[in-house]
């Protein structure tokens, strides 16, 4: 599912579905902390990161 991130037109779709999984999609953490500051998509890489660190 990392690799999706790269694909601009599934990123919104597999960063919710990383954040669904929660803890186990830790390995995402690096990727996710890339897109959290980009407009299109950064709030939700920041609300995935949340749950998968479990905050």
């Amino acid at each position: 599912m990392v690799e999706a991130l790269k694909v601009e037109h599934l990123r919104r779709e597999a960063i919710e579905a990383l954040g669904k999984v929660g803890p186990p999609a830790r390995a995402a953490i690096p990727a996710l902390v890339a897109l959290q500051n980009e407009a299109l998509v950064g709030i939700y890489a920041k609300d995935a990161l949340s749950k998968i660190r479990g905050n």
